[in-house]
């Protein structure tokens, strides 16, 4: 929201995972296994991240999760299977993401039921789709949020406008082609 509305464009989004990724890593030992667990193993693997969606449900009902986490409430119903085929050659994809899709899947829900309500035919995308990277670039692991870019990029060929749902996702994804390997990646691309 802050750079809509600020009158200089500063773009906040990318000075902030700049000034990230330039800090040295945080000194608590135990907050950086945990959040390289989080973010190289578990975010990139969506079905250890609905397993674990699972466990979390199950302990949020015991009571066991603090609410200083700041997790969201989760619901068991949300993790019923999305009905949308996987790849293909939709007249648009819906992008589901990591997070979005094991915590909220029902806004992929409504989103599709407007989509087809548009007559368009939507797909999910294939392999290597179900994580932008946003969380990684937020967290300064640069590297890690452009390998995962390049995922997604291969796991949605052709033309077809991808629908995004999540707001972290979508700005995330209107990066991709902003730094210099994507760039030169794209323009590889164009030569085909």
């Amino acid at each position: 929201g802050c750079e809509a509305a600020c009158p200089s464009s500063v773009p906040f989004g990318r000075l902030r995972d700049d000034t990230l990724a330039a800090l040295p890593p945080p000194p608590s030992r135990l907050r950086r296994v945990g959040e390289g667990m989080a973010l190289k193993i578990v975010l990139p693997r969506h079905r250890l991240l609905l397993a674990v969606t699972r466990v979390l449900i199950v302990a949020q009902r015991l009571r066991l999760v603090p609410r200083r986490f700041g997790l969201p409430r989760l619901q068991a119903r949300s993790l019923r299977p999305l009905e949308v085929p996987v790849g293909g050659s939709p007249d648009a994809w819906i992008f589901t993401g990591c997070v979005m899709d094991a915590w909220m899947r029902d806004v992929h829900r409504s989103a599709v039921r407007v989509m087809r309500a548009t007559g368009a035919t939507v797909a999910r995308p294939g392999s290597g789709g179900d994580c932008c990277g946003a969380l990684h670039r937020h967290a300064g692991r640069r590297g890690e949020a452009e390998r995962l870019a390049r995922r997604v990029m291969a796991s949605m060929p052709g033309e077809a406008p991808i629908v995004v749902d999540s707001a972290g996702c979508g700005a995330a994804m209107k990066e991709y082609g902003r730094s210099e390997e994507h760039t030169s990646e794209l323009q590889s691309l164009a030569y085909l």
